[in-house]
């Protein structure tokens, strides 16, 4: 195997950028939510998971061989599953890492949000919930 240094470098550029924003996100460190690194979630091999909240962490090259066709696959594949991805390039970690948490931090909020919706949406299908508090409230 061939490897170039331009590959190389891109294998190291990965192994920072993962290390960087590990330090940051792991250790329930973001929010209180505790990340799992380099897990396998129905049939795709992802680089981060909080399992609370279904948010995906995805980090990538740009000289990555993977068409627009294949992410948007997988992508349907996750949030068909119930999971909100997040994508970033390897290089904004590197050269961004606030921005990229800031960005996490959003998306943690949204998560949140959906989170809470389908557990009251839940207890309210089970009928623990009263209907009248789901239903617009009226005034005489």
């Amino acid at each position: 195997m061939d490897i170039t240094p331009s590959t190389t470098t891109e294998r190291q550029n990965a192994a920072a950028a993962e290390t960087l924003l590990l330090r940051e996100i792991s250790k329930r460190q973001l929010h209180g939510y505790k990340f799992r690194r380099q897990t396998c979630s129905h049939c795709a091999a992802i680089d981060f998971v909080c399992a609370e909240l279904k948010l995906v962490v995805e980090l990538y090259s740009e000289r990555d061989n993977e068409s627009a066709q294949d992410i948007g696959a997988r992508t349907q594949r996750l949030e068909g599953k119930g999971f909100q991805l997040a994508r970033f390039r390897h290089s904004e970690v590197l050269t961004n890492l606030a921005g990229v948490i800031d960005s996490l931090s959003v998306a943690i909020r949204q998560c949140k949000k959906s989170v809470a919706m389908s557990q009251m949406a839940c207890r309210y299908l089970s009928g623990s919930m009263s209907k009248s508090f789901l239903s617009p409230r009226v005034s005489t």
